[in-house]
């Protein structure tokens, strides 16, 4: 199965920015991680319980949990991420 992270700006844009991607699971024990422009996949995911954490320059770190449950297909998350205020 393929877990597609699709990273947006809080306005549904997709991120310009490029953005570092940690996708984690303490129950299978994967962990991957991935820099991308506005998109990022991460193949070969088994089922289970994730936690997704992303990071770029001049946003607010973003975290989400996905239930992946369906085997063989691909997996769709969209990440929405937030502008730190200029002071």
């Amino acid at each position: 199965m393929t877990l597609q992270v699709n990273i947006r700006e809080e306005t549904g844009a997709p991120l310009q920015a490029g953005a570092f991607v940690k996708l984690s699971s303490d129950f299978n024990r994967q962990h991957v991680t991935a820099t991308t422009q506005d998109a990022s996949t991460a193949p070969n995911v088994m089922s289970g319980e994730y936690d997704l954490e992303v990071e770029a320059p001049g946003y607010r770190t973003a975290t989400e949990h996905a239930s992946i449950m369906a085997a063989g297909s691909d997996f769709t998350v969209y990440v929405y991420m937030h502008r730190i205020p200029s002071p």
